[in-house]
């Protein structure tokens, strides 16, 4: 995953309690996004940080497990996204859009087909 990349949703479930002081809104599982900035792991030996275009964190210092105190923008771990190819992006929107034409109309008529009258 890169500066530019194209990311999808994988896991928008258990946020912090106080992520709300962090963020206006957050990903939605299924939706893209791209990369905005890739932010080095720096607490607690947890996964990078992406921070996303139409998403923008609050800044603030944070305490680095080395003791360090850096000022950074809130960010999302890089493990709740996946990368996704642009030929994959293509797919996933044709799928999404996909309109069966093969649907068979069934008509119900109230008159019967054969007369014995």
């Amino acid at each position: 995953m890169k500066v530019g990349s194209k990311v999808i949703c994988i896991d928008d479930s258990n946020w912090s309690p106080f992520v709300d002081q962090y963020f206006d809104k957050l990903p939605v599982k299924g939706c893209t996004y791209i990369v905005r900035r890739i932010i080095d792991d720096f607490v607690f030996n947890r996964a990078p940080g992406v921070a996303l275009h139409t998403f923008y964190g609050n800044w603030k210092n944070w305490n680095s497990s080395l003791g360090i105190t850096l000022y950074e923008e809130a960010h999302f771990r890089m493990n709740r996204f996946r990368e996704v190819e642009d030929d994959q992006l293509e797919q996933m929107l044709d799928n999404a859009f996909m309109i069966k034409e093969d649907v068979e109309i069934l008509q119900i008529s109230n008159e019967p087909e054969h007369s014995n009258v």
